[in-house]
């Protein structure tokens, strides 16, 4: 579950109110002896921006702000998110996005989720196949390679036509 399904749950739940952070938890993936990585490793998925290398200077300039911890920390304290950004754990409000925000601070390495990292075409495919399971990976591949005649996974017959969003961990 991603921290906006917790959002979006409680927003929906017929109380409005959903289930109250002390009865919320988490926790990491158990350690694989053997394994690479640490055990505070994270997968997430995470708000990412590209600047072209002609863009103004400007645009680094606003980057360098919006990214900054005075705003993040004033997104955070509004609930929005729980910031990437170190030094802002304090100003989440919420103690159950305050744990995370906390192993946030001390994780040496996180991922985005692979459905956020391939874009919309390509990770609704990956969704499709991980999580649906309904199409062989091998037919994926063929129906969207190019040269099909496809431009989009939306033209494949027997895909998921809903968000990409399948899962999030």
């Amino acid at each position: 579950m991603g921290t906006w399904d917790l959002t979006w749950g409680r927003s929906n739940a017929a109380d409005h109110k959903g289930l109250p952070d002390e009865k919320l938890g988490w926790f990491f993936f158990p350690e694989v002896e053997g394994g690479n990585g640490h055990a505070n490793d994270l997968f997430a998925s995470l708000n990412g921006w590209l600047v072209a290398k002609d863009a103004p200077k400007e645009t680094v300039d606003f980057m360098k702000v919006w990214l900054g911890r005075e705003i993040q920390s004033k997104l955070a304290e509004e609930g929005l998110f729980i910031p990437m950004v170190k030094r802002t754990t304090d100003a989440v409000q919420s103690q159950f996005f305050k744990q995370i925000a906390q192993e946030v601070e001390k994780s040496q390495w996180i991922a985005i989720a692979m459905d956020q990292l391939l874009g919309p075409d390509t990770g609704r495919i990956f969704n499709d196949v991980s999580a649906d399971g309904r199409v062989a990976p091998t037919v994926h591949a063929q129906e969207t390679s190019p040269g099909s005649g496809k431009t989009s996974v939306n033209d494949v017959p027997g895909l998921h036509k809903g968000s990409a969003d399948v899962w999030n961990l």
